[in-house]
This record gives structure tokens, C-alpha cells and sequence, in this order.
């Protein structure tokens, strides 16, 4: 993962699948998402000599791959090819990411797991787990270990974040697929459901003006309406204008009332004058306009009574104005 510094920090490293060209590996890795900010990523895989470790020294390199955390967020999944030192291509290998989901990273499923009997004819089984996802395609989500020469295996309980196993919504569909050690075996029946419904637009306007508002009094009580909408607004003074009243309408002063005096339901507007920010970097003056835009998202569900999609949580068990 990259550092301010320009250098990358090892998060971690996944589990070695053995004789395999077509890897998929079930490792998750935790990586705290900041929306305002580029958070780049590295991926390169190794083909390991020895025991699992964080030195890489004595692996041969197949290839890596460079986006950012954000781009897996937005796309759901990342493809890219593998690329050698200096970019050349490594061959035709690519690589695949996919996000999970952060909306109850802290709960956990125990799934005790054994085969049906007469299954097997002197096998070496093993299970994995996938969660089906909207495109339909799997995602290994945990491997067991292989238990050799077992006709009726039980196989260790082990523990799954709801993120991972379903990306947080309880009633997605799941499959399980029992191997040999050697070849398939063939799928067990998966759980089918209907997946759940919620609340997934929200909207951002994006205001650039070099000059003052002239009609306040409309701006206000247009801003004030839209408070109670799934938006937010952001405004980014250019030149040397007095932006006395973009401060006004930004609301982090006291709250914004419309000239009837009805009070705005929330703050959904960010001020940024450029000249302020102009020396500055791409990224920071990313973050500086976006540094707002996820505390008034939570603010607009709330207000709701909307939980995140898949918690499960009645809207009328959600208190109106509660920030998680």
C-alpha cells in the first residue's frame, strides 16, 4: 500500500495455493477507505520456494499490478495485467480484485461444515465457500483444510465476516463446492434468496463560479429545500471575488435558514476557494473538496431512518439524526 512518502507498506500477504495456474485465493485484507483521498495499491504475486513469510527475497516474481482503493470501491472489480519490472507484460497473466464491504466489519458467522455421508470413495476432501455476486460470478470466500483419506470428514469450524461472506447482506446466495485433493468433486447445493432492496443513489452537484451570488435569497431557500434530498453540493470559488457569502451558504458557521427562516435538515454544502489550494497537489485539493461528503451521506440516511443496505435493521429502529 503506498505511504505520503512515495514508498509501499506490505498490509499482508495470502495463503499458497499449490500447482496451480489459475490461483484464486481466499486471504482477505483489511484496508481502512478514506473517499477524499487516492489511496494506491500494489499487488504482486510470487511463485514461493519456502515457508509463508513477509519477505519475498527468496520467490520469484510473476508479476504486479498498481490502481487505487478507490477504483476497487467503484468498479466492484479490477482486472488488470501483470506487468514485469520496467512494464513489460507477463505473458497473458492478469489479475482480479474485488472489494468487500465495510458496513459491519465486526460481526462474524460460525459455519461448522461436514459433508454428507457416502460422498466420497477414498478421498482426500477439501470445501470452499463462495458468495455468488451480482454479476452472478463467484468469490472464494474461505478454503478448509484437506482432510487426507476420510470418507465422512468434518471439517474445523471457522469464523467469516458478514463483509466477506455476503458482502453484508444476509440473504445473498451462496455456494459450496466439495474437491479432492485432486480433482472435483462436484458442488453441494447453495442457500438461494432473493437479495435485499435499499436506498443506493445519492448525488453530487459540483459548482465552479469566478463571481458573488445574486440572488441569495433564492440560492438559500433552494439549498434549504434540497437538504431533505439525497445530495450534496459542492462549490469551489476561482479568481480573487469576495466570497463572503459562499461562505454563508457552506453552513459551517451556524445553520443555513431560507429567507422564511426554515432551517436547513443538514448541512450539504462544502466551500473551497482554489486560491487557496492552487500550489497545492491534486490529492489534496481532492480531499479539501471531498472532505465533507461522507459525514452528509450517513447524515442523509439517518435522518431516514435508512441502515445500510443488508444490516437488516428496521428504519423505525434507527434514530433520525444518529451518526454511526
Amino acid at each position: 500500500m503506498g505511504s505520503a512518502h512515495g514508498v509501499h507498506l506490505q498490509v499482508g500477504r495470502t495463503e499458497v495455493v499449490r500447482s496451480s495456474l489459475h490461483p484464486v485465493f481466499s486471504k482477505v485484507f483489511t484496508v481502512d477507505y478514506y473517499f477524499e483521498e487516492v489511496q494506491r495499491l500494489r499487488f504482486e504475486v510470487y511463485d514461493t520456494h519456502g515457508p509463508s513469510g513477509f519477505s519475498c527475497q527468496e520467490d520469484d516474481f510473476l508479476g504486479g499490478m498498481e490502481c487505487t482503493l478507490g477504483q476497487i470501491v467503484a468498479q466492484k472489480k479490477v482486472t488488470r495485467p501483470l506487468l514485469l519490472k520496467f512494464g513489460r507484460n507477463a505473458g497473458k497473466s492478469t489479475i482480479t480484485v474485488r472489494p468487500g464491504c465495510t458496513c459491519c466489519s465486526l460481526q462474524a458467522l460460525l459455519l461448522p461444515c461436514a459433508s454428507p455421508q457416502d460422498l466420497f470413495s477414498k478421498s482426500d476432501p477439501f470445501l470452499e465457500l463462495y458468495r455468488v455476486n451480482d454479476d452472478q460470478g463467484l468469490q472464494l470466500v474461505y478454503r478448509t483444510e484437506v482432510v487426507k483419506n476420510n470418507l465422512n470428514p468434518v471439517w474445523e469450524p471457522f469464523k467469516v465476516s458478514l463483509s466477506s461472506l455476503c458482502s453484508c447482506e444476509e440473504t445473498r446466495p451462496l455456494k459450496c463446492l466439495v474437491w479432492d485433493y485432486d480433482s472435483p468433486l462436484g458442488p453441494s447445493p447453495g442457500h438461494e434468496a432473493r437479495p435485499s432492496r435499499g436506498p443506493s443513489q445519492y448525488y453530487i452537484l459540483l459548482i465552479l463560479t469566478d463571481g458573488v451570488v445574486t440572488d441569495m435569497a433564492d440560492t438559500r431557500e433552494a439549498i434549504v429545500r434540497a437538504s431533505r434530498l439525497p445530495m450534496s453540493i459542492i462549490i469551489v470559488g476561482v479568481g480573487n471575488a469576495d466570497f463572503t457569502d459562499m461562505q454563508v451558504l457552506d453552513g459551517d458557521d451556524g445553520v443555513l435558514r431560507s429567507p422564511r427562516g426554515e432551517p436547513a435538515l443538514r448541512d450539504i454544502v462544502q466551500f473551497v476557494p482554489f486560491r487557496e489550494l492552487k500550489n497545492a497537489s491534486p490529492a489534496a485539493l481532492a480531499k479539501c473538496v471531498l472532505a465533507e461528503v461522507p459525514k452528509q451521506v450517513v447524515e442523509y440516511y439517518s435522518h431516514r431512518g435508512l441502515p445500510p443496505r443488508g444490516l437488516g435493521v428496521p428504519a423505525r429502529e434507527a434514530s433520525p439524526g444518529c451518526t454511526p
